[in-house]
């Protein structure tokens, strides 16, 4: 019995390292990336000549070039939430509680 204790609780922790690592790979692929992509958007616009004056086209050109790293940070947030189980509703130490609770009510 202990030892299938042990197992389970091994095999949780190895879950959660993995899923770590898996974030801290997200963060570093969104880091490596947005740079990139800004320093290439960039380059685009010296290779198309631009026009530096047309404020139009400019503020067009940075709002698309700043909504991929907002939508993906977004998506970051929620990846780093689920990797480092931060719940603001129902969270572990939640279901614990509301389990003892169910639990004391029905020893009544």
């Amino acid at each position: 019995m202990n030892n299938i204790k042990q197992q389970n609780i091994y095999n949780d922790a190895k879950k959660r390292v993995e899923n770590e690592k898996g974030f801290y790979a997200h963060l570093t692929v969104y880091i490596i990336l947005n740079i990139a992509i800004l320093i290439f958007k960039q380059k685009i616009l010296v290779f198309i000549n631009a026009d530096q004056s047309d404020k139009e086209f400019i503020e067009f050109w940075w709002l698309g070039n700043i909504l991929t790293p907002i939508l993906w940070g977004i998506g970051l947030l929620f990846h780093w939430l689920w990797a480092f189980k931060k719940t603001f509703l129902f969270s572990d130490k939640w279901e614990k509680k509301k389990i003892q609770k169910i639990l004391d009510e029905e020893e009544l």
